[in-house]
């Protein structure tokens, strides 16, 4: 039988974990490598951290003017743009942690 402290850090880490993703995300970023080996605890506090952004990109046509608008995320706005679609890109990541439908397409 688990340990009920046990499920709950468990939970408390995935939430944290997610979070980190949409913080990400909300920049304009895709990680393209997440993984639990690409998070890591910040301290003592048991704050959960995403790390290694070597395989990152944009997802949004945008521009960052002014280091203040990066900071306060102001340079993503609603007429920010998806970037095209590119069926030949090459895979990206880890592929024991990619998705079934990203694996199809390149076997």
């Amino acid at each position: 039988m688990l340990n009920s402290t046990y499920v709950k850090t468990v939970f408390d880490y995935s939430i944290q974990m997610i979070n980190c993703i949409e913080k990400f995300h909300s920049l304009g970023l895709v990680h393209c490598d997440v993984k639990p080996e690409n998070f890591t605890l910040k301290d003592h506090n048991r704050q959960i951290v995403l790390i290694d952004f070597g395989l990152a990109h944009t997802y949004l046509n945008y521009e960052v003017k002014w280091y203040a608008d990066y900071i306060s995320n102001s340079f993503i706005s609603n007429e920010s743009k998806h970037i095209d679609y590119k069926d030949d890109d090459s895979f990206k990541g880890t592929p024991s942690f990619a998705s079934i439908n990203t694996l199809q397409k390149i076997h």
